[in-house]
């Protein structure tokens, strides 16, 4: 079997061999430069220099997408190397990260707020996160595989972190379908040493106009092509207050949205929005031991709702599995539930020597479904709720989480840094794992950089997977165990006067991933499937052209063995990817970034059905441009913005999830947006 096949990125390749290396004026290379001061705690808990950490960690910073056409998390995401970022059937993001991602039931990424983890207890998703505009945040910290040896379950493809903006500004964006966002940041000093920090927004879009192609149901049955409810509206607070040797966090969040392309089929209209609350408190203090060690001591309480869109899963007409006759009427379906998290945890940071940094950690966690509940209704009739035992997920449904770490960084000399962790985790309903991670990263010169790292994830079944209602179609599902990740990765990694860039490989293993399956006539089971094989490379670049201009560009290849598969090729897998900007600074005030996004072809569905599923999804080249006038109108501090992604209007495909929609899901509409900020 071909491993790689020829790569259409010309215009990118173009791009980065026509780059002279020329040394800019130091005024015009601060941006630059400071991506080699980059500081993260993402992948040891330890502040060092992003370069430096085991394995490979991208900063994103909410500036430099916002000048680029993004507007939220999600939209940032899409540009790092090996991330591929779409919407699935029912409307949530999903996030394909080195090939693994479209079959998972719950997140394949455990989720962070300004360090806090967001994922919920129900399902491990952490959707709103992705909805946030990068209005309110600072940065955005990506680890590119896995994170358990730190983070434990859900750490599986990697770790985001979204950390917000505290400086005081104020935003407003506009632009086409119906697309607002108003938001507010700022500072406010409480005496010495005090300070509260509030990054706000709200935000709604109308949906965009894209219409479903066919799902598997007969023509004569089905409402596809129908509207793809993708409206959406939220208003998000990010609080930290520092006060008396003590941090605390708090985060609300209240979304609505559409039903998206509609869970099994095309809606032939909506009922019930999908709507989600989450609220958040934490609190920390830190006890400094003596001079080389401290404890950190943090108590957190998290509470999420949720319930989903209404969705039909069989129109009228067809007649349902394991039944003799047909619907006379669509019914709809959907399902809530509430959940609530409480964890204490222990970090002792202890400098040993010059050259050697111990850490460990002690948690527990306590988690709990504290209601549930489904309903259906016909043709908008009042919804009729069902018995406990036919519920998705059983209400008390519960367990505690006990697990510990221990992380050795030893500076061997002064080009030799060692790592080595290990953590373990018991889990009251389930059953145990341990997460190892050993790194190497060797300064081989000045400016170049070698890193070698193998490490191990998992992901456990969640609450709702582990607990569906006795009487619940998913009852019958069977035991599930947990997803197992082994990766080795090796990379290198440049840093220049007026350039700085990576390049990674991988080799993935993956056993016994937990998908939720639909074989068309029969009824869902969520299972574990596929022996898996991902390899791949993914490159990062920046440079400073010349004084006007810049350039950044990533690129990724994967290949994705599923071993149980008829073509063993994994479903949703993304060959290639690219991403390339040009940035041109016209004036002192104005420039201009042209983008260009590459996305390549994707294993589409094998499942039999009425139509033919399209085995590989199509490429696509998506161009986006945007103006970006700083001091405009000679006020200082004030930027306006103008972008337009896609701006071409070219329409692409995704695969469904599950996979009801045999040719795909349909994207791809422009967007044209204008903002202003202002930094007080």
């Amino acid at each position: 079997m071909k491993m790689f096949r020829p790569l259409p990125l010309w215009p990118l390749l173009a791009l980065a061999l026509a780059a002279p290396t020329v040394q800019a004026a130091d005024d015009d290379l601060q941006e630059l430069m400071a991506l080699l001061d980059q500081e993260t705690e993402l992948a040891t808990r330890t502040r060092m220099n992003a370069d430096f950490v085991p394995g490979m960690v991208t900063i994103l910073y909410a500036d430099d997408c916002l000048r680029g056409g993004q507007l939220t998390v999600a939209d940032a995401l899409g540009t790092v190397a090996g991330y591929h970022v779409s919407e699935i059937n029912n409307g949530d993001v999903r996030t394909i990260v080195r090939g693994l991602g479209a079959t998972q039931n719950a997140s394949n990424l455990k989720i962070l707020v300004n360090g806090l983890e967001t994922n919920r207890v129900t399902d491990g998703s952490a959707d709103w996160v992705f909805r946030l505009p990068l209005t309110m945040v600072d940065r955005i910290e990506v680890m590119r595989g896995p994170g358990s040896s730190v983070y434990g379950g859900f750490a599986f493809a990697g770790v985001v972190n979204v950390i917000s903006r505290h400086t005081d500004s104020a935003s407003l964006v506009g632009g086409s379908h119906g697309l607002n966002q108003l938001g507010s940041t700022g500072t406010i000093p409480l005496g010495a040493d005090h300070q509260l920090a509030l990054s706000a927004s709200r935000w709604q879009q109308g949906n965009s106009g894209l219409k479903t192609g066919p799902d598997v149901f007969h023509p004569a049955f089905t409402h596809s092509p129908g509207t793809v409810y993708d409206h959406e509206q939220g208003q998000a607070l990010l609080a930290q207050l520092d006060v008396a040797g003590f941090e605390l966090q708090a985060h609300l969040l209240s979304a609505t949205r559409g039903a998206g392309y509609g869970q099994s089929s095309a809606l032939p209209h909506e009922e019930r929005p999908r709507r989600e609350q989450a609220g958040q408190l934490a609190i920390t203090r830190r006890i400094e031991l003596t001079p080389q060690a401290y404890l950190d001591v943090t108590g957190s309480w998290q509470q999420t709702s949720l319930e989903d869109a209404m969705y039909v899963p069989i129109p009228a007409g067809v007649t349902p599995p394991g039944s003799t006759a047909p619907l006379r009427e669509d019914i709809y379906r959907g399902s809530g539930n509430e959940d609530r998290k409480r964890t204490l945890s222990t970090l002792l940071q202890w400098r040993v020597l010059d050259n050697h940094q111990l850490q460990a950690e002690l948690g527990v966690a306590d988690l709990r479904i504290t209601s549930a509940y489904d309903f259906h209704s016909v043709n908008g009739q009042t919804p009729i709720y069902s018995d406990a035992d036919s519920n998705t997920v059983i209400a008390g449904s519960q367990r505690r989480i006990v697990s510990g770490s221990l992380q050795d960084q030893w500076q061997a000399n002064d080009d030799l840094t060692l790592t080595a962790s290990l953590r373990y985790d018991r889990y009251s309903d389930w059953g145990q794992h341990r997460s190892p991670r050993l790194a190497a990263v060797w300064r081989a010169s000045e400016r170049q950089l070698l890193k070698l790292q193998y490490a191990e994830a998992f992901r456990p079944p969640t609450l709702e997977e582990s607990n569906p209602g006795t009487e619940s179609l998913l009852y019958g599902s069977g035991e599930l165990s947990e997803e197992v990740l082994r990766s080795l990765e090796l990379a290198w990694v440049w840093r220049g006067h007026d350039s700085h860039g990576n390049i990674t490989l991988y080799r993935t293993r993956v056993e016994d991933l937990i998908e939720f399956y639909i074989d068309p006539g029969k009824t869902p089971v969520w299972r574990n499937h596929g022996s898996i094989i991902s390899n791949g490379f993914e490159t990062e670049w920046q440079q400073q052209i010349s004084r006007q201009w810049q350039w950044r560009t990533s690129l990724s290849h994967n290949h994705s063995i599923d071993e149980y598969d008829a073509d063993q090729r994994l479903l949703g897998s993304v060959d290639w990817m690219g991403t390339g900007e040009l940035g041109w600074h016209i004036t002192d005030s104005i420039s201009q970034t042209l983008g260009l996004h590459y996305i390549g072809s994707q294993e589409g569905s094998e499942n039999s059905g009425r139509l033919r599923q399209r085995r590989r999804l199509p490429d696509v080249w998506l161009l986006n441009a945007s103006y970006e006038w700083r001091s405009a109108l000679h006020i200082d501090d004030l930027t306006a913005r103008l972008s337009a992604t896609n701006l071409t209007n070219r329409r692409y495909y995704t695969a469904a999830s599950p996979a009801q929609f045999p040719r795909g899901l349909p994207h791809g509409q422009r967007q044209l947006t204008a903002s202003v900020s202002y930094e007080f």
